[in-house]
């Protein structure tokens, strides 16, 4: 893949979200379209003190949320600034500094995993791999939560968050993708429901294992 001469699609994800964290904390500190209903009914799923896996927990808004609810809740993201946000957040969380490519995390370990626009940096080719990790740490009968940016192809973009332009690479998916990926995994009562904000189309996935 050669979409960034110079640079691997994601140093230069990592390295953006390094050097614009607190743009990008402002402009992720709310909740935007469908989100408030979707991470509501995510957090309903669960009893108090469940193990809930944020993946690309950001500056920490959703690791919020559920610990706020009694939820026990791990975030891990792959830029270093962006975890030291959320530490000063969330105080009784646990953060982390981990690629999405390698979990290192026990099998089994977490009730609920959630990812919120956050797999979408993931290149297509590797997306069923990473799916596979998340399957194997998710305990049985565990809930998984994530969402895609709508359309074709993978790229890098260039977008103002906040007072930022932060360049990323992006891929997207249409709903069948996703939902083809989930089933060859081994998820099941597989669900997802579109939703249309000032970013652009997405699409949200809940399934179990």
């Amino acid at each position: 893949m050669n979409l960034s001469v110079g640079k691997s699609w994601k140093v230069v994800t990592k390295d953006s979200y390094d050097n614009h964290a607190e743009e990008f904390a402002s402009f992720a500190s709310i909740c935007r379209g469908k989100m408030r209903k979707w991470i509501e009914y995510f957090s309903s799923q669960f009893a108090k003190n469940a193990l809930i896996l944020d993946m690309g927990c950001g500056a920490g808004r959703d690791a919020l949320y559920f610990a706020n609810k009694g939820l026990s809740v791990t975030g891990i993201d792959f830029s270093e600034r962006l975890i030291e946000i959320a530490k000063k957040k969330v105080k009784s969380g646990k953060f982390l500094v981990m690629d999405f490519e390698n979990l290192s995390f026990p099998e089994n370990s977490f009730d609920g995993i959630w990812a919120n626009a956050s797999l979408y940096h993931i290149p297509r080719e590797n997306l069923p791999d990473v799916y596979k990790n998340i399957y194997l740490v998710l305990k049985k009968g565990g809930l998984f939560f994530s969402t895609y940016r709508v359309g074709q192809g993978e790229m890098f973009t260039k977008e103002k968050r906040g007072e930022a332009i932060l360049e990323r690479f992006a891929a997207y998916y249409n709903s069948a993708e996703i939902k083809n990926l989930l089933n060859k995994t081994g998820f099941k009562n597989i669900e997802f429901e579109s939703d249309l904000i000032e970013t652009g189309p997405w699409v949200r996935f809940l399934a179990r294992k």
